[in-house]
């Protein structure tokens, strides 16, 4: 059961990352790279919570995640300035 439930959410995360790139038409610029990113990271974080990994190393791990995630929501578009 456990692999089943695995597999149906690489092959979620396999359609969103294919829909993410049929959408992106201007190349990967700021939006882009955020979503991307953002995509990425959430779906590492569901496989990882689904692994078999110990509590005390799994946290060390969400940290990582979600200092890149807190850089990501952070990023500005130069063009606007800082509003």
């Amino acid at each position: 059961m456990g692999n089943q439930v695995l597999i149906s959410i690489l092959v979620i995360i396999i359609i969103a990352f294919i829909l993410l790139f049929v959408k992106m038409k201007n190349g990967i610029g700021i939006f882009n790279l955020k979503i991307f990113g953002i995509t990425f990271i959430a779906s590492l974080a569901t496989v990882l919570s689904l692994s078999n990994i110990s509590q005390n190393n799994m946290t060390a791990v969400f940290g990582i995640l979600g200092a890149i995630i807190g850089y990501l929501f952070g990023l500005k578009n130069p063009d606007k300035g800082n509003e």
